[in-house]
């Protein structure tokens, strides 16, 4: 009766060799995907910050959160930058909106403006602040018009506002002097950026929507 043919030693170096790259494989692909849904988490916690800043920063601007302080959201520690850009807006010639041409009118049809939330990894400087990481998270933009802190869009902050005379004749100042140009504020502030309505929008009020930016 023959023998069975025993295993080589390179047989079994080769086998061990394949079997290593086998579990690095397996390991790598693992990490990658744990590593992608950490970041998918992070991610998505920085653009509830950005929405908590905005949304604050529309309901009351002046009672925002002290930025060098950072944001943390009981997970993460965020740092965040706002900037607040005036808009003109350009009608054209053929367009079914007609521009007001003077006074008032031109103001409040300019108060418009671009509010950007920027929310990156927070860094603690060990001194009780959060420095700014390198890492831009979150990135969130929408179109403001003044008007709109009067109007009620939050009822409480409607009746904060109508309790506040300084406050509401902030706004309306804000509301007047608009048209006027000038930078933005907030980091990184930028100077008046226009926005041209298109041709045949159907727009029928300003700031109502179906306008682009360009």
């Amino acid at each position: 009766m023959a023998s069975r043919r025993g295993v080589t030693i390179l047989e079994a170096v080769l086998s061990t060799v394949i079997l290593g790259m086998t579990a690095v494989a397996v390991s790598s692909a693992v990490g990658y995907v744990q590593r992608s849904a950490e970041r998918g988490k992070l991610r998505q916690h920085a653009y509830e910050t950005a929405n908590r800043i905005m949304l604050q920063w529309l309901d009351d601007e002046t009672a925002m959160p002290r930025q060098d302080l950072g944001y943390f959201d009981g997970t993460y520690w965020f740092h965040w930058d706002i900037q607040v850009t005036p808009l003109v807006v350009e009608v054209p010639g053929d367009s079914v909106l007609v521009a007001p041409s003077e006074g008032q009118a031109v103001n409040l049809f300019n108060a418009q403006k671009l509010v950007t939330v920027r929310v990156y990894n927070g860094v603690p400087n060990g001194i009780g602040g959060v420095a700014r990481g390198d890492d831009e998270l979150a990135l969130l933009s929408r179109t403001h018009n003044p008007i709109a802190k009067l109007s009620g869009r939050n009822p409480d902050a409607g009746i904060r506002v109508a309790g506040n005379r300084d406050r509401t004749a902030t706004i309306m100042s804000d509301i007047f002097q608009q048209g006027a140009g000038g930078g933005g504020t907030g980091s990184g502030a930028g100077g008046t950026r226009p926005v041209t309505v298109p041709s045949g929008s159907g727009v029928g009020t300003p700031g109502g929507g179906g306008g682009g930016k360009k």
